[in-house]
């Protein structure tokens, strides 16, 4: 049955192809008689087309390269274009406040030149020999060339003016900090300053003046070029556009009729073919539903998986890049009781100071606390803010660390180690006080003391029992404060007058105490190193 019914399929087949190959072969005569009809028409166009183009004697050929010269001379004259405009706008941004009239003058500034040059290369071109407009031609190009190169030898210039001074600068900082003086000479390097920032201002301007004259000249010679080659393209493209319409027309006309005779066969052999892709295709889909059965969810949570990922890391740039830094703030614990002698209370001073010329610019802030019988009490003893800006060369930057230097000595002068008790808890727990204020920032907490606590039930400098044990009474008594993500140096950590086991006893409980606090204890010594930022 099956296959009597595939047997007349045929059949009927065969008959539509037969019916099919007729209508085509009726129809592809009436086609090839309108061909032939426009045939005739295009022969005389292409007539006219091939003495038109024997008179312009410009081949195909010379007419595609036109055609890309004139793309890429009118992509440079775009370029240029925009360059002058933006130029002009800039330029216009000194004088002008509304908008309109600001663009109405950049593009008169290039348009009207633009006119200029186009009129008198035309005309120039139409009185002069060939060899003559192109030496202006050459002529113009170096210009271009010339003044280019002079603006940006001036740009250069002016940079190595710049680099020179900030140099400078940074040797004059490094020897104040290495030597640790203050800034006098400040009104010289500020006249300095102020000379080396005429001179580059004086070799901007130059430049500015070689690029816009260079621009103007370039604009004009690339629009010339332009116009040229676009004027051959426009005039003689549509002539080949036209032969290249006939020939098409002719082959078309030449298929059809070679389709017809053929299409028996061919329409025999698509039958053969769609049948053969059908099978295939049934084949195919069967063994495509059994692979999506098979491999489906896995693959739909492998997606799910990694865009879940992918979204995460988004979300987690979004938030690391999103963040605005907040300013530093740097708490130093100067020690005044009378264990310190005056030789350790000198250097402890001057540790101070390298701590205020450390400070970098952009609001960050140094309060100094001090350690005594009343430390939690005592309201801080110095207090400086850094400028939010260092100036181009660091000048202001400078003239703030020379403020605060005197200032802080000023101060300085009035303090004495003669506190008869030494309460170092009292003043990192004021100290954790002050972080609070500053949340968000880089907290650092400078400790300048021999970290011998005498107060609150406390005797370091007696020696030490058990560390462990005297750590468990202060937490039961609650003297360890709060100082997460804090940055603690404990320098100055005096070795006089005690065991090498009773200073190493210190060294235990304080870690221990800034363990318990969050903190993370940076240093120990009793050296006075100071952390580099």
């Amino acid at each position: 049955m099956a296959r009597k019914q595939l047997r007349s399929s045929t059949t009927n087949w065969e008959a539509i192809r037969d019916l099919k190959v007729q209508e085509a072969r009726l129809e592809a005569e009436v086609d090839l008689r309108r061909l032939e009809e426009e045939r005739g028409v295009l022969d005389d166009r292409k007539g006219a087309t091939e003495r038109e183009l024997a008179r312009m004697g410009e081949p195909e050929a010379s007419v595609r390269a036109h055609e890309v010269l004139a793309r890429r001379w009118g992509a440079l004259t775009l370029l240029a274009a925009g360059i002058a405009v933006a130029s002009a706008w800039w330029t216009a941004n000194w004088f002008l406040s509304l908008g309109w009239e600001k663009a109405l003058l950049a593009v008169t500034v290039f348009v009207l030149p633009l006119i200029g040059w186009a009129a008198l290369l035309t005309f120039a071109g139409d009185a002069l020999r060939e060899w003559d407009l192109r030496k202006i031609f050459a002529g113009m190009g170096l210009a271009v060339v010339l003044c280019s190169a002079a603006a940006v030898a001036s740009l250069g210039w002016a940079r190595m003016l710049g680099v020179g001074l900030q140099e400078e600068q940074r040797q004059v900082q490094q020897y104040e900090i290495d030597h640790e003086t203050v800034n006098v000479g400040g009104e010289v390097r500020r006249a300095r300053i102020e000379s080396t920032k005429r001179l580059v201002n004086g070799f901007a301007a130059v430049a500015v003046v070689l690029l816009a004259l260079a621009g103007e000249v370039a604009a004009g010679l690339a629009y010339h070029e332009y116009a040229r080659h676009r004027t051959v393209v426009r005039t003689v493209g549509p002539f080949y556009e036209r032969r290249a319409g006939l020939m098409g027309a002719l082959a078309q006309n030449a298929a059809e009729q070679e389709a017809v005779r053929k299409r028996p066969e061919i329409l025999y052999a698509q039958l053969t073919v769609h049948g053969l892709q059908a099978e295939a295709a049934q084949v195919q889909a069967v063994e495509a539903e059994e692979r999506r059965i098979r491999s489906l969810s896995p693959t739909m949570r492998w997606v799910a998986a990694g865009f879940a990922v992918l979204i995460g890391l988004l979300i987690g740039a979004a938030l690391a890049f999103g963040e605005t830094a907040k300013p530093g703030i740097t708490v130093v614990v100067l020690d005044l009781s009378d264990s310190v002698n005056a030789e350790e209370f000198t250097e402890n001073l001057r540790a101070v100071e390298g701590a205020i010329r450390q400070l970098p610019s952009g609001g960050a802030e140094l309060r100094v606390l001090a350690v005594d019988d009343a430390s939690f009490g005592r309201a801080p003893l110095f207090r400086a803010l850094s400028p939010a800006e260092a100036g181009r060369f660091g000048e202001y930057l400078d003239d703030w660390r020379s403020a605060a230097l005197r200032a802080w000595k000023k101060r300085a002068a009035n303090l004495k180690p003669l506190a008869r008790g030494s309460d170092v808890i009292g003043a990192v727990s004021r100290a954790a006080i002050e972080f609070e204020e500053a949340p968000g920032a880089t907290r650092r907490l400078l400790i300048l003391s021999d970290m011998r606590q005498v107060g609150r039930g406390l005797n370091f400098e007696k020696p030490m029992g058990d560390s462990k044990q005297i750590l468990e009474r202060v937490k039961r008594e609650g003297m360890i404060p709060e100082l997460r993500s804090v940055e603690v140096w404990a320098l100055g950590v005096d070795t006089r007058g005690i065991e090498e086991s009773h200073w190493r006893r210190l060294k235990v409980f304080w870690s221990e105490f800034f363990k318990g606090a969050g903190a993370d204890l940076k240093a120990f010594s009793p050296n006075r190193r100071l952390p580099e930022r």
